[in-house]
């Protein structure tokens, strides 16, 4: 697809597996929308974290955005439903782990903890900020990581 008023080709796809069909160091940018939260365990974050970094380019970005939840409400996940799946009594549960209405599952992000894992990457995290300064509720994080540490967005 081109993009009006630009002279770049922009190709879209959706995929649902860490094991996408790209060859190493293929993207110039890539956009992950909300999609941390969906990924269970901290040790498979990190590897959707390094198969970003082995699918960029050096000096790539990656732009993420993550719902956050505050420090006082993190606990607030282990409701009736969290109580109810057979799923809590994994022994890889993480505090902030839930599963809404009882179906499917959510990784609740404090800021703290979004930032550690993000950290912990190999990505380096070049940009954090808050949405409420574009007019959001605060509970939205734009974050910028690139593969190289060299490119500020925020």
């Amino acid at each position: 697809m081109r993009m009006p008023n630009y002279n770049i080709e922009v190709d879209y796809r959706y995929v649902s597996e860490f094991n996408y069909p790209f060859e190493e160091n293929s993207f110039d940018v890539i956009i992950c929308f909300k999609v941390l939260c969906y990924i269970p365990t901290k040790e498979l974050r990190n590897n959707y974290l390094d198969h970003l970094y082995r699918l960029l380019k050096p000096g790539g970005i990656c732009l993420v955005t993550q719902n956050i939840v505050p420090d006082e409400c993190i606990d607030d996940a282990v409701d009736e439903d969290y109580r109810k799946s057979p799923a809590s009594r994994f022994p890889t549960i993480e505090r902030g782990d839930c599963f809404p209405q009882g179906e499917g599952y959510v990784r609740w992000f404090t800021d703290g903890d979004l930032e550690e894992e993000l950290r912990n990457s190999k990505l380096a995290l070049t940009g954090y900020q808050s949405d409420e300064q574009y007019g959001g509720s605060g509970f939205m994080r734009l974050i910028t990581l690139d593969k190289g540490g060299v490119f500020k967005c925020f």
